[in-house]
């Protein structure tokens, strides 16, 4: 295929720029944990980083040695697994909501998935009544670092599903971090894929790669991107010390 360099290229320039590692192809990097963190791991393709505290870095650096890290790491109990092999209270800890925050409730651990797509991996979704909303019309919002373009299905002319980029610069040029957003009622329709599928045409035009990242337990998102071909590239889990 011929975009797997670029996708392998962008993997390890993501993990460099997140963790501060150069991390080889198929290798793993174990440091200590720093700050507010009790763990965590990045994994992007093959290539993997984990930051643990010195107390657990042994009895958790076995356990995942006994796995595929690019596996589990899709698993939205991961979290619960490696706090019990650590010996924590699991109670003690909740993941992060895709949804409905519920106030002065601690969120202490984050678990993301990140999908890409080109425009060889791409597998478009019928879009009719899908309408574009170009930025001047008063219902575009977004800022200058976004794309010009709003894919929408509406409803007596009010945005009821909506999908969109923003270019990347620098180092990841040529890349965009894509966004979808139905109303709760009109869930469960398909309009999200259907605008989804509009917006990552437009993105992946011209050789640039379409970056998707979704909470774990996220599934409608999870399956919309992987229904349009997105690949499953890695993802990021964090827990933080309990105060």
């Amino acid at each position: 295929m011929k975009n797997t360099k670029q996708i392998e290229d962008f993997a390890a320039r993501d993990l460099l720029a997140r963790t501060g590692y150069d991390i080889p192809s198929g290798q793993t990097v174990v440091t200590e944990a720093s700050g507010d963190d009790l763990l965590r791991i990045v994994c992007n393709l093959n290539s993997a980083y984990i930051s643990v505290d010195e107390a657990h870095k042994q009895i958790l650096c076995d356990y995942l040695s006994k796995l595929k890290l690019s596996e589990i790491i899709r698993s939205p109990l991961l979290y619960r697994d490696i706090l019990g092999v650590m010996g924590l209270d699991v109670s003690g800890y909740l993941l992060e909501p895709s949804e409905e925050y519920v106030r002065d409730i601690e969120y202490n651990c984050t678990h993301t998935l990140e999908f890409v797509c080109s425009e060889e991996l791409f597998t478009p979704a019928g879009t009719h009544g899908v309408e574009t909303v170009c930025r001047g019309d008063e219902r575009f919002i977004l800022g200058e670092e976004f794309d010009d373009r709003l894919f929408c299905v509406l409803h007596d002319e009010r945005i009821i599903s909506v999908s969109y980029f923003r270019p990347n610069g620098g180092d990841f040029e040529n890349t965009c971090s894509m966004q979808v957003f139905t109303r709760p009622k009109y869930r469960q329709r398909g309009y999200g894929r259907m605008t989804a599928s509009s917006a990552t045409s437009a993105a992946v035009d011209g050789g640039k790669l379409a970056l998707w990242v979704a909470q774990v337990e996220n599934t409608p998102s999870i399956r919309i991107a992987e229904s349009l071909g997105y690949m499953f590239l890695g993802g990021e889990l964090r827990i933080k010390k309990k105060r």
